[in-house]
């Protein structure tokens, strides 16, 4: 009996064990372990100090992805708000992305259209004389190419560096191709009040479901993508409009 009892407490702490083990395998998977964080840590500090060190970098601690499986830290310059890139060790090897996010001037695009978009928003949360449920006001996706940006400029609004578009979403009553037409007219004169430049509109008219249970889908003939500006004028406005949107659907449903 005195054996059983001792085979039993051995293959009860076994299995104690491969459940411990077990889960710091997961959580290892998910959140990495601090042993690899601190190396990766060390590594990547040396790494930045041999092949950064003009740039002035401060770099955060290692932490893991679990998506990468790599442990990836973040340099930002004391001196260059739009040098900030990240760094990724992985199995003994570093790679970093200076020449995506930097040299590329991606991160200087992601800058200024975070700016442009919070100075759009605050003029129209604070003029637009509608209820309004989305805002987003930024540079062309189309627009791949950032090298006329050049690192660190300021965004001058009234001259933005690339093309701009302004997507927004409003509540409203009753779907009409009358309140489409006056809503986006409105929203041009209140850009050209501020010297803003916009070259591209998308509208959303929404029935308000703030108080619903239940969402209700908007009817297609009741949004507007890409709408250029310069088509933007009273005169038969919904006629372009709607020949508009006959375009896009043609060009968009291929």
């Amino acid at each position: 009996m005195l054996n059983k009892n001792r085979v039993l407490k051995v293959i009860a702490g076994l299995l104690a064990l491969l459940i411990v083990s077990g889960l710091l395998f997961i959580v290892n998977s998910f959140v990495g372990n601090p042993i690899s964080a601190s190396i990766a840590t060390s590594k990547i500090n040396s790494y930045v100090q041999a092949n950064y060190s003009d740039l002035e970098l401060e770099v955060s601690k290692a932490t893991y992805n679990f998506k990468t499986s790599a442990y990836q830290s973040f340099a930002v310059s004391k001196k260059s708000e739009d040098t900030r890139f990240s760094i990724s060790w992985r199995k003994g090897h570093i790679s970093d992305y200076y020449e995506s996010e930097v040299v590329s001037r991606f991160s200087t695009y992601r800058r200024l259209s975070e700016e442009f978009d919070n100075a759009i928003e605050r003029i129209i949360s604070e003029e637009f004389p509608y209820e309004v449920d989305l805002i987003i006001g930024d540079f062309a996706k189309s627009e791949g190419d950032f090298s006329t940006l050049v690192l660190d400029m300021p965004l001058d609004i009234h001259n933005p560096p690339l093309k701009t578009t302004l997507t927004i979403w409003t509540f409203i009553e009753e779907y009409s191709y009358e309140a489409l037409a006056e809503q986006l007219l409105d929203l041009h004169r209140l850009m050209l009040k501020h010297q803003i430049p916009i070259n591209e509109y998308s509208l959303r008219l929404v029935k308000d479901y703030r108080n619903s249970e239940k969402k209700e889908f908007t009817p297609d003939e009741f949004y507007i993508f890409d709408f250029p500006a310069e088509f933007i004028y009273e005169h038969g406005l919904i006629e372009r409009i709607k020949d508009h949107q006959k375009d896009y659907e043609t060009k968009y449903s291929k």
